[in-house]
Formats: structure tokens, C-alpha cells, sequence
């Protein structure tokens, strides 16, 4: 099964630019979010009965595939907001990441006993996920209303990719440029 969360991984990770240049971010994570709340929904209805590998193997990519989407959407709200400071902001999302990792790894050893406690555990991440969606929906609603603030871009030439930005970050660059 993680053959097949790498191979879904890999794949949408792959068509996340094309996919943004039509779409907003905002729906993509919201699309993203609702994959993984309907994964964890299958998991626990299947969890009494043995679900089989089959269906194990199309969760693990299905669930690869929304993981691809939050780490694209991460590095691209990441490089807007943090433009003039990029090394620090992605040194700190890989230390939080990995705190992440490290709380999953002591919680899933303590609720790894019973069924019910999966239950919890699949619940818990749930939550998780709903407080992560929320405090994405507040940066993109901070980055599209204060866009001038938190684009301080140091642009030394005028060309800048303005159609691969979501509406109101093209918005803030074409009207930061220099004339």
C-alpha cells in the first residue's frame, strides 16, 4: 500500500501546475480535504470487516493523491507569503512537519490496540485535518485581502508570471510593478 500512496503521490504532485493554472488553490485544497474525509469515512465503515487488499491499495493511492495536493498547495502559500524570507519558512514547515510525524508516531503506538481506539485515532485526524483546512482558508483569505502587505516581492525585472497566480495575486503584482 505505500507503492500505491507513493504512485498516487507522484502522479497528482505531477499535474498540480496545469491543474492550478485552472483552478484556484482554495478549491483544490477543498477538493483535497473532502478526498481525505471520505477516505477516513471508507476506513471506518470497513473497519469491522476485513476491507481486502484491493480496496487498501486504492485508498493508500487516493489518499497519496490529496497528500500531493496539501504539499503543493504548503510550498506555493509558503513561497507567497514568506517571498522575501523562503529558506526560513520552509526550514520551519520541515521542523513542524516533523514534530507532526513524531506526535503521529507516539499517538498511533497508544491507540493501536483495539478497534475502537482506530476509531478514535481516524476521528482525531479527521479534526486535524477540518483545524488545517480552517487555518489555510484564513492565509488565503489574509493573502487575497492584504495581498499588498504580504507580497512585499523584490521584483528587479518586470517580467513576472502574473497568469499563473491566482486572480487577486495577480492583482497585487501587476499593480506593484514599476511602470
Amino acid at each position: 500500500s505505500v507503492a500505491a500512496f507513493g504512485a498516487g503521490n507522484t502522479l497528482v504532485a505531477a499535474l498540480m501546475p496545469p491543474l492550478l493554472k485552472l483552478v484556484k488553490r482554495p478549491v483544490v485544497a477543498v477538493a483535497a480535504v473532502v478526498v481525505e474525509v471520505s477516505v477516513i469515512a471508507v476506513m471506518i465503515q470497513r473497519m469491522d470487516n476485513s476491507p481486502g487488499a484491493a480496496l487498501l491499495f486504492a485508498l493508500s493511492g487516493i489518499w497519496g493523491a490529496a497528500d500531493a495536493v496539501w504539499n503543493v498547495e504548503m510550498s506555493v502559500v509558503l513561497g507567497i507569503v514568506f517571498s522575501t524570507q523562503q529558506e526560513a519558512a520552509f526550514s520551519n514547515h520541515r521542523v513542524w512537519q516533523g514534530l507532526g510525524f513524531a506526535f503521529g508516531a507516539v499517538y498511533s503506538q497508544r491507540f493501536a490496540d483495539c478497534m475502537e481506539q482506530l476509531k478514535v485515532k481516524l476521528l482525531l485526524m479527521v479534526g486535524l485535518l477540518l483545524v488545517a483546512m480552517a487555518l489555510y482558508g484564513v492565509v488565503e483569505w489574509r493573502i487575497c485581502k492584504f495581498g499588498r502587505e504580504c507580497h512585499r516581492m523584490s521584483i528587479i525585472n518586470k517580467e513576472v508570471d502574473i497568469e499563473l497566480m491566482p486572480r487577486c495575486e495577480a492583482n497585487v503584482v501587476s499593480n506593484s510593478l514599476p511602470n
